[in-house]
């Protein structure tokens, strides 16, 4: 009886290429998740940097009713979705959280007292997003 090894290596090396071909295009397919489909423009989304010119802030009702579907996202399709974190920190379990302004606050104008509301996401330490909360107390992120 031939080992598991000898049987492997009977295969000729072009069908083990393709095997391990199909196999990787296997796992890429199952990582990515669906992404929602907002009635907003998320190119302006991106554009509103720290929510200072409002328009987050016009359609954050949407964006909250839906926020459970960002759950296990990987951190490139949040990157890629949302556009660059406005705040950003590594924690001490290597944890990162992204935030991102909803409304308009000490982040655009330094007269006003408070921060703005904002949406916080924490990724775990394999980069999926495990935490996703609607947030006020910015002083507290900062540590």
């Amino acid at each position: 009886m031939k080992s598991t090894k000898e049987l492997f290596f009977a295969i000729p090396k072009y069908m083990r290429h393709l095997y391990f071909f199909l196999i990787s295009i296997f796992l890429i397919s199952c990582d990515s998740k669906e992404e929602p489909d907002f009635s907003f423009e998320l190119r302006q989304w991106k554009k509103d940097k720290n929510a200072c010119e409002g328009f987050r802030n016009s359609n954050k009702t949407e964006l909250v009713k839906s926020k459970d579907v960002f759950l296990r996202w990987p951190e490139r399709q949040v990157n890629s979705f949302f556009g660059r974190p406005d705040r950003h920190r590594l924690s001490k379990r290597h944890q990162k959280f992204y935030v991102y302004f909803l409304e308009e606050g000490k982040q655009c104008d330094q007269s006003i007292d408070e921060y703005g509301e904002f949406l916080q996401l924490r990724f775990d330490a394999t980069g999926y997003v495990n935490e996703i909360e609607i947030r006020n107390d910015f002083e507290q992120l900062i540590d």
